[in-house]
């Protein structure tokens, strides 16, 4: 079957209409004439993938990663990259557009220097002792050897992980410093296993029915951002791309135009990294954080960076007015 793309759904699949039902088509783009294949019919739309290019887009390239067109770990390398920002950029303007229902300004989104070996943390499935991920859609197991989109230095580690026993371990995570060089992996079984061949991590930890076991070296890695050191736990989140984080935190400081006189109030902190960005410019900083090993991280992380102005509760976000009685002049979420 053939079918004219006319449009891209919130996942960047293809859009084409097939006797008047609406067929979502992975890897195929606006524009393009596919052949393509049925995988799943369902009451009011179809799901297919695509067999054949016949009228490619000045938009494809072809995806540099030999699993792409098998896993599930990405849906875009096979569009340019300024192709794909602008893809995002419409998806939150459309995203807020039809929930909130307004038009909101969203300007360009920033370039990342590097579109490859970006990722600080990386989460593969473990089968029958093999790494990798799953095919989209599907519980089909695909072993790979390196993820293009990790730190080449997690992708070096992968070797190692595969130096131990794997068989009662069912996920590994992966976290690498790109400005340190610390390491954490984090190994999810039901049972203590042995990890002494595991030499080059800084942090081995063991994840067993949710609770975290250190094995050897550091209970925490570190990463630097500009002058600020940030201690991060297993269990914290901490942003993936550590290059555009910053951008990011930049960013976030040029709006808020700071002049010291300000309290700010950043929900959903994590380890305390926007709230701490920007506390040598305010008055006060305020962080707000359910997952209280998150916020154990961030109080740490005030006082390994000796910052004055600045307080981490660990509550759920609507429960700050009742804890936070000063008038608060910037928010951040």
């Amino acid at each position: 079957m053939e079918a004219k793309i006319i449009g891209l759904d919130y996942q960047g699949r293809g859009i084409a209409k097939i006797d008047n039902v609406v067929t979502f088509i992975y890897n195929a783009l606006e524009n393009e004439i596919v052949e393509f294949k049925i995988i799943k019919e369902n009451k009011t739309f179809n799901e297919a993938k695509t067999i054949k290019i016949i009228k490619a887009s000045t938009d494809r390239v072809s995806p540099i990663c030999p699993y792409y067109e098998i896993c599930g770990g990405c849906d875009l390398m096979h569009m340019n990259y300024d192709s794909q920002l602008k893809f995002k950029e419409n998806k939150v303007k459309d995203t807020i557009n039809k929930i909130a229902k307004f038009d909101v300004l969203v300007k360009p989104i920033i370039k990342a220097a590097e579109t490859l070996n970006y990722r600080n943390k990386i989460t593969f499935h473990i089968s029958n002792s093999r790494i990798g991920y799953y095919e989209k859609k599907s519980n089909d197991f695909i072993e790979i050897n390196q993820c293009l989109t990790c730190d080449s230095n997690i992708n070096n580690l992968i070797n190692e992980i595969k130096k131990i026993d794997l068989t009662k371990v069912t996920n590994i995570t992966i976290r690498n410093s790109k400005n340190t060089f610390e390491n954490m992996v984090i190994l999810e079984t039901k049972c203590d296993i042995d990890t002494s061949n595991l030499k080059s991590f800084s942090s081995v930890y063991l994840k067993i029915n949710d609770q975290y076991v250190l094995k050897s070296g550091s209970s925490k890695i570190s990463e630097k951002m500009n002058e600020l050191t940030f201690n991060i736990s297993p269990s914290a989140f901490f942003q993936v791309n550590t290059v555009q984080a910053i951008k990011l935190y930049d960013k976030v400081k040029e709006y808020a135009e700071l002049t010291g006189s300000e309290n700010v109030l950043d929900l959903y902190c994590g380890t305390g990294s926007i709230g701490l960005y920007l506390a040598s410019k305010a008055k006060h900083v305020y962080g707000i954080e359910i997952n209280e090993n998150a916020i154990k991280d961030a109080i740490e992380n005030n006082k390994i960076n000796k910052i004055s102005n600045a307080d981490f509760l660990a509550l759920n976000a609507n429960q700050f007015l009742d804890k936070i009685h000063v008038k608060i002049d910037v928010l951040i979420v």
